[in-house]
């Protein structure tokens, strides 16, 4: 029996977490504080005249100097030419020189050597720091009580270069002890993401000021996920909400694919775009990848339901030929009843916006599948996932490719297993020598998974530094291939439907 005394039953509180409330608030206390900076340039009256043209650095220690509560932040450079220490960088608030000469020889001192091979700093990566006792004249808001303050020096990811911290308020217990929110491995890591993030993607005079900030929180909640594995429920939930902002922005290209025996178009690619760098969100599928399965699965639905949609709509004044479509999905989405349920509503009922059969799903080699055929606890067999496939092909009539065969994870057991109509070549295959035998190779056991039907082999990325032209490759008996050299991806696939192409 279970006593509870003056517990009351169902409540549980939650398990404390390495990350401390004091860390999680800085995460949102940085963010703030990048917004109002940003709109402090925009009203360039409130913007000393020194630094109007400068890097936006001293904007960024500022912002970690206030939120730390504490004097001064520092950008400190060691120069193994002359063996000398010298500030680069310093909290905008804090210009004068004052001080630098103290600051130097503390440097100096302590760390006497480049900062990467100081024995200190090589046990603790995450920085050091020194209680200092406060001038009796010193009037400083952030001075402790008590009348110490810590100076902390965090690594960057320069070896050369630190961040230091001056005037950290400090408490002491009865037993001595010094004790800050600030002096703890969470908070100087969350620092150094900070930093390295805002530096890489904060341009407040170009605009699109709510993109930058989201994507700075962003990528510090995956810093903090990908070194500490957990995080707490609310910042968990925090990146979901900024991973669904930032998908829903994505927009939906088309790569043509070219049919080599007839030398007309036979498909697209649904590709996504970054709507402000016209590139791919690399961040999303690494967000995906990252934080799990509902991630994967709402990027993966997200994606096809844009790329039908927007198929569909471009293509509308153009009826009279219908053109597959190729979308790529991560294979754990493909488990998901969800996903499914998507896939038959985009294809099966009264508002269907795609036949099955134009429809093509490709499961990327670059994704291990979900499962382990060498681990015999794990519950999915390579059979239940065919079956799954079959599932779709069987009851909803769409097909199934593998895409970037002969990198990643691919390999030849389990292609063959899978038996799938579609295998793409990563362009990385062209590349291996002797490279006709490879792909007469990989035709070889094409033909040996698929004995009664006909696999298509597609190679993808095709340019003007492959290694083999398109006469070549038809010469192989390869008959679909895409990529730079038939036509960058572009919004409307009607942009390439009058082309003309030749070997």
């Amino acid at each position: 029996m279970l006593y509870t005394d003056d517990l009351q039953l169902n409540s549980y509180a939650p398990v404390p977490s390495l990350l401390s409330e004091q860390v999680i608030q800085s995460i949102w206390g940085f963010v703030h504080c990048l917004e109002t900076i940003a709109t402090d340039l925009q009203l360039e009256s409130l913007v000393p005249e020194s630094l109007k043209f400068q890097t936006l650095e001293p904007w960024i220690l500022e912002a970690i100097r206030q939120v730390s509560q504490t004097e001064q932040v520092l950008h400190a450079h060691y120069d193994p030419e002359v063996e000398t220490w010298k500030i680069l960088h310093k909290s905008w608030g804090c210009t004068g020189t004052k001080d630098d000469r103290w600051v130097l020889k503390v440097l100096d001192k302590d760390i006497p050597m480049p900062f990467w091979s100081n024995q200190i700093l090589k046990d603790s990566p995450q920085g050091i720091y020194k209680v200092l006792r406060s001038s009796p004249t010193q009037s400083s808001p952030t001075q402790s009580s008590q009348g110490y303050t810590a100076y902390s020096i965090i690594p960057l990811f320069d070896a050369y270069s630190c961040l230091l911290i001056r005037g950290l308020p400090v408490q002491r217990n009865i037993l001595g002890e010094f004790h800050s929110p600030f002096l703890n491995d969470q908070f100087t890591y969350l620092v150094t993401s900070f930093y390295k993030n805002s530096l890489n993607l904060y341009k407040p005079k170009r605009g699109e000021i709510e993109y930058q900030i989201e994507m700075i929180e962003a990528r510090i909640l995956d810093d903090l996920k990908s070194r500490y594995g957990f995080v707490p429920r609310l910042l968990y939930d925090r990146r979901f909400e900024l991973f669904q902002t930032s998908l829903a922005r994505t927009k939906m290209h088309f790569e043509p694919i070219l049919d080599l025996e007839t030398m007309t178009l036979h498909g697209w690619e649904a590709l996504a775009r970054d709507p402000f760098t016209q590139k791919a969100p690399v961040d999303l599928f690494a967000a995906a990848e990252l934080w799990g399965l509902q991630f994967t699965v709402t990027l993966d639905t997200t994606l096809l339901v844009n790329a039908v949609q927007t198929f569909d709509q471009r293509l509308k004044s153009k009826r009279n030929r219908l053109f597959p479509l190729f979308v790529n999905v991560y294979p754990e989405s493909l488990m998901m009843p969800e996903y499914f349920e998507k896939v038959k509503q985009l294809t099966q009922e009264n508002l269907s916006l795609i036949e099955p059969h134009y429809l093509t799903l490709e499961i990327s080699e670059k994704k291990n599948l979900p499962f382990n055929l060498q681990d015999p606890y794990d519950t999915i067999s390579l059979e239940t996932f065919k079956q799954r496939l079959t599932e779709y092909m069987e009851q909803l009539g769409i097909q199934f490719g593998i895409d970037d065969f002969g990198v990643g994870y691919s390999s030849v057991h389990r292609f063959t297993a899978l038996n799938l109509p579609y295998v793409k070549i990563d362009r990385e295959i062209l590349h291996q020598k002797p490279f006709d035998a490879v792909i007469r190779f990989i035709k070889d056991v094409i033909a040996f998974a698929n004995p009664d039907t006909h696999a298509e082999i597609i190679v993808e990325g095709i340019d003007t530094a492959s290694p083999l032209g398109l006469r070549q490759l038809k010469s192989l008996g390869i008959r679909f291939v895409q990529g730079y050299l038939i036509g960058r991806a572009h919004a409307d696939p009607n942009y390439y439907a009058d082309t003309k192409f030749d070997l």
